[in-house]
């Protein structure tokens, strides 16, 4: 499992770098496959054998018989396709998604999208699952820190923002 984390790390760093990023042939030949040209790539995730990326023009997929990417329908109140900093796979079918519009959540492999139960967030900047519990979740947004207990169904504020702290990067100690 961890030699996956690594693998979409580095996929991350090839497609950010600027080499990479616009430059069709070199990035067709490391991710194999159209459909991200133009596209800021955010994040990384995997569900099964299908990856996705969240951009900065919505959330894409390309499964491993398609050489292509595809841009998923994912509407979060009037903001069609909204800016994604992070993807978090919870399960076979479920998903997170930080976004410019708040939360997004899938239990379909990202057919549809929704908002969760109390999650006023505002713009959501990081998220990050417990190694030990994956339904326990935690959040960073622009209205303060959240968590839910029930892989992302419903949400709780737990602190308000910090001042002058715009958190990239959300992580739960080791158990």
């Amino acid at each position: 499992m961890r030699i996956a984390g690594w693998v979409f790390v580095a996929a991350l760093l090839l497609i950010t770098t600027p080499a990479f990023a616009g430059n069709g042939d070199k990035f067709d030949r490391e991710l194999g496959g159209s459909g991200l040209e133009g596209r800021e790539v955010l994040s990384l995730t995997a569900l099964g054998d299908t990856l996705f990326a969240g951009t900065d023009d919505g959330i894409y997929a390309r499964a491993p018989a398609r050489d292509r990417w595809i841009r998923l329908p994912a509407r979060l109140g009037r903001e069609v396709h909204p800016r994604v900093t992070e993807l978090l796979a919870l399960g076979p079918d479920r998903m997170l998604a930080a976004t410019s519009s708040g939360l997004a959540l899938t239990t379909d492999r990202g057919r549809t999208w929704t908002s969760p139960r109390s999650s006023d967030t505002g713009e959501v900047y990081a998220l990050a699952a417990s190694p030990g519990d994956p339904s326990r979740v935690m959040a960073v947004a622009q209205k303060g820190y959240f968590r839910s207990d029930d892989g992302g169904d419903s949400w709780e504020l737990f602190s308000l923002p910090v001042k002058e702290l715009a958190p990239g990067t959300l992580a739960f100690a080791a158990p």
